[in-house]
């Protein structure tokens, strides 16, 4: 009897958490401000100063496979460049596509990122081994390095992820966007 009540407390303890941290997402999609910021011709004034020194977009890209709908942004299933930004006292994530953007979406929650978490979500690269083979070409890197000065690298991109869970019954979306400082939580209702 003792291992049959251990056995079903093991298999309800996992759902009990689920059921714990379920917000109400109807309150919260409600309580959405309509943001109502205008860029001349669907433009970002920042985009050309964030990715001037980059050789490929620093944004990350995400596909919507369904519709979407926030407030008053609507996006057909696509590929979307994601923006977090900062105006006029609102958090909110450009959805961009062809240059454009395509919808401003308010982040209902923003909260910055713990070094732990930073750490297990950006992992430091791995440091390259170093063969017996290899020492004669690092030497004569060296070499031209000293002879010709050094090069310019290019900077790290930003680091990003994602993270998307279809929530209450298919009702709404939510995506969770981690920036190397802060992790940005939006949500969408999925149009039928």
């Amino acid at each position: 009897m003792k291992k049959i009540i251990l056995i079903l407390i093991l298999l309800i303890l996992p759902y009990s958490k689920v059921f714990a941290q379920e917000a109400n997402y109807d309150e919260i999609f409600n309580n959405l401000p309509v943001l109502d910021i205008v860029y001349d011709q669907n433009e970002d004034p920042d985009e050309q100063a964030d990715s001037i020194k980059y050789f490929q977009s620093p944004y990350p890209l995400i596909r919507t496979a369904f519709p979407l709908s926030c407030k008053s942004a609507k996006f057909k299933p696509g590929y979307y460049l994601l923006t977090p930004r900062t105006r006029d006292g609102y958090d909110f994530i450009m959805f961009k596509q062809f240059g454009k953007i395509a919808g401003l979406v308010p982040v209902y929650e923003k909260r910055p990122l713990t070094p732990e978490e930073s750490l297990r979500l950006f992992p430091p690269p791995p440091k390259p081994k170093t063969t017996i083979w290899s020492l004669p070409l690092r030497a004569f890197k060296v070499c031209v390095k000293k002879a010709f000065g050094k090069q310019k690298k290019p900077p790290e991109p930003p680091k990003y992820a994602l993270d998307a869970n279809i929530t209450d019954e298919n009702k709404y979306f939510e995506i969770i966007l981690y920036s190397e400082q802060y992790a940005y939580k939006i949500l969408f209702k999925i149009e039928r």
